[in-house]
C-alpha cells in the first residue's frame, strides 16, 4: 500500500499521538465486561480527517443509541442537581427513567439483545479483545461498544498497539484515538457503573 500524503491534519495527529505515548505510561486494561462489540479496519487517514458517525451507515441503530446515551447523560447531571433540592421529586423522576429504559429495551433495543457478546477489558485509555482476525500494530480501526444491559452506546477510533495469537485467535490490544470529551465523559459512566456493580456484587 502506497504512502499516504502527510497532511496538516496527519501532522497534527501525529503529534497527538506522540504526546499520547510519553504522557500515559499506565496500565491500560482495568476492567472486564461483557458488551456488543464491532470492529472495522479504517486507513490512517479516515482516522484523522473523518468522524465515527461517518461510518456507521450500515448500522443505523448506532445513531439512535448515541443519542439515548447523550439523553441518559444529561438527564442523569440533571437529576444530581434535583436530589439535594427536592428529594421526593428525584425519586419519582427516577422511576420514571427506569420505566423509559425497561420501554425502550422491550421495543427499539430487543433485535439487539441476540446479537453476539465480546468480553473486552476496558479503561479511559483504550481497549482489549479477542478478534479471529489479525491486525497490524498502529493500524486504525472504528470501535463500536454497545454496553448492557443498558444499551449505552460509544463510537470511537482506535489505534492498534499490539495483535498476538491466542488459540483460534488473536488478543488485540488499542488505544482509543481521537476520542471525543462527551465519549469519555459517557466511558468514565460506564466504568464507574461497572465498578459499584462489583463492589455491590463483592459485599
Amino acid at each position: 500500500m502506497p504512502n499516504e500524503p502527510l497532511t496538516a491534519a496527519s501532522a497534527k495527529g501525529d503529534a497527538q499521538l506522540a504526546r499520547e505515548a510519553t504522557a500515559d505510561k499506565r496500565e491500560f486494561f482495568r476492567l472486564d465486561r461483557d458488551v456488543i462489540l464491532d470492529v472495522s479496519p479504517i486507513s490512517r487517514h479516515q482516522a484523522l480527517t473523518d468522524t465515527p458517525a461517518e461510518h456507521l451507515v450500515d448500522k443505523p441503530y448506532m445513531p439512535v443509541l448515541e443519542a439515548f446515551s447523550a439523553l441518559d447523560s444529561q438527564w442523569r447531571s440533571a437529576l444530581a442537581q434535583i436530589q439535594p433540592l427536592a428529594p421526593d421529586t428525584h425519586h419519582a423522576l427516577t422511576l420514571l427513567n427506569a420505566k423509559l429504559d425497561l420501554l425502550a429495551k422491550q421495543s427499539v433495543f430487543e433485535s439487539l439483545q441476540q446479537m453476539p457478546k465480546t468480553r473486552i477489558s476496558l479503561s479511559l485509555d483504550g481497549i482489549a479483545f479477542k478478534h479471529p482476525k489479525y491486525f497490524y500494530k498502529d493500524s486504525y480501526l472504528l470501535l463500536s461498544l454497545i454496553f448492557l444491559p443498558h444499551f449505552a452506546s460509544i463510537a470511537t477510533f482506535g489505534q492498534i498497539v499490539r495483535c498476538e495469537p491466542r488459540d483460534t485467535g488473536f488478543n488485540v490490544a488499542a488505544r482509543f484515538f481521537r476520542l471525543t470529551a462527551d465519549c469519555q465523559s459517557r466511558l468514565s459512566a460506564e466504568i464507574t457503573r461497572a465498578q459499584q456493580a462489583a463492589s455491590n456484587a463483592s459485599v
